[in-house]
């Protein structure tokens, strides 16, 4: 908050239970001070420190962001602790909505001081000096029963003013595990919109690390690379000057086919999987991918009928295929390692395979290193063995 010019005054309230009467506490203690806004943060959920910059930063008057429920099966339905506004649309990362959770939310002080002005008050066990307005509170109004934090979003809306949810905030919600999502990742996948929206962030350059989440998240592919992979993949991509070969088929191979206008080939032998790669490009709206559906023989895929429809060099190779229980992954070197100008290895971290990639990127003279993730990547000179290339189709 320093860094970003913005003053803060921090209150720690614990030991209460009854968390509308906690939350009224704090709303005490904001009157009393000289502060201009009152954001609360509950312990239970996790955030950014960009999130929190950015949440009072909004030039709005009561503004939060949004955490999945705890509960897993009520989480896997799809909903989230919001009430929507009916034809309401997400614009600029903001959505106008009916009523929000309190647990990100930041509010001006013209909000906390309109809705204690029509609150009864209770006396503090602590400081009678004045009253504690009983802002938030449960109630039941026409057979329905409404929590603390929606009960006071209903106070504001019935004022005039307007309650805003900053969609693209990926908060954790603490159980026997953290949760995290956005509101923004709940609509597009209630919507199929997903991959669509991810391949334009990529196309566009304004991508970011929670969007490959995302992606994973929507995918849910266990085997699948992990986000650094992706990451990589995407920014290798990006700037390559020609076409990629990939073994193995998913979200890499949409991911990269969304960041290069270059054919990216993609090497399968399951028709499930390619199937399934098929259906999720049509989702992000790629059409540059080029698929070779082969078998798998002597533990690697039988391109033997596809090799004269690919191209004699590639300014990428991602080798993450066939699945290790089926084939040898060296294979790739053999076939294509002298036809790639960078080569991207997923799975390295298997200390045998790292060991062996690592020797024939010696014996080839290029230079092999290992990020610190699961991948490792082939890079150098490959010059010669495209001059070798070329004497070969000239004596053929």
């Amino acid at each position: 908050m320093t860094a970003a010019g913005i003053q803060s005054a921090y209150v720690l309230l614990s030991g209460n239970c009854h968390v509308d009467d906690a939350r009224n506490s704090v709303v005490h203690e904001f009157l009393q001070s000289d502060c201009t806004d009152l954001v609360f943060l509950d312990a239970d959920v996790s955030w950014d420190d960009g999130d929190l910059v950015a949440l009072c930063q909004y030039d709005l008057d009561l503004v939060g962001g949004v955490y999945c429920y705890r509960r897993e099966d009520v989480r896997a339905k799809g909903g989230m602790p919001y009430r929507f506004l009916p034809g309401a649309k997400p614009k600029d990362g903001l959505l106008e909505v009916e009523g929000l959770p309190t647990g990100f939310m930041r509010l001006r002080r013209v909000v906390i001081e309109t809705l204690a002005e029509q609150s009864r008050t209770f006396d503090s066990a602590k400081d009678r000096r004045d009253g504690v307005p009983l802002i938030f509170e449960r109630t039941l109004e026409d057979g329905t029963r409404w929590g603390g934090d929606l009960n006071m979003c209903n106070k504001w809306r019935a004022t005039g003013g307007k309650i805003y949810a900053a969609t693209e905030m990926r908060l954790g919600h603490v159980c026997k595990t953290v949760l995290v999502d956005s509101l923004a990742a709940n609509l597009r996948r209630a919507s199929g919109q997903t991959l669509r929206h991810v391949a334009d962030c990529i196309r566009s350059g304004t991508e970011y690390p929670g969007l490959y989440t995302e992606a994973m998240e929507f995918v849910n592919n266990p085997w699948g690379a992990d986000e650094e992979v992706l990451m990589l993949s995407v920014g290798i991509a990006r700037s390559a000057g020609g076409p990629i070969i990939e073994t193995g088929s998913g979200l890499t191979t949409v991911l990269m086919a969304a960041a290069t206008k270059e054919t990216v080939f993609c090497i399968e032998h399951d028709g499930g999987f390619a199937e399934r790669l098929k259906a999720i490009a049509a989702s992000a709206g790629v059409t540059n991918i080029a698929m070779v559906r082969c078998d798998i023989a002597d533990g690697w895929y039988d391109i033997s009928g596809d090799a004269d429809s690919l191209p004699e060099m590639f300014a990428l190779g991602l080798n993450d295929g066939p699945p290790r229980q089926l084939g040898d992954r060296m294979r790739f070197f053999d076939v294509f390692g002298d036809r790639c100008q960078i080569i991207l290895a997923d799975d390295a971290d298997d200390p045998d395979y790292a060991k062996k990639i690592s020797e024939w990127g010696k014996s080839k003279g290029r230079d092999v290193k290992f990020p610190d993730l699961r991948a490792a990547i082939i890079s150098g000179d490959i010059e010669n063995a495209t001059q070798e290339k070329a004497k070969q189709s000239e004596r053929v």
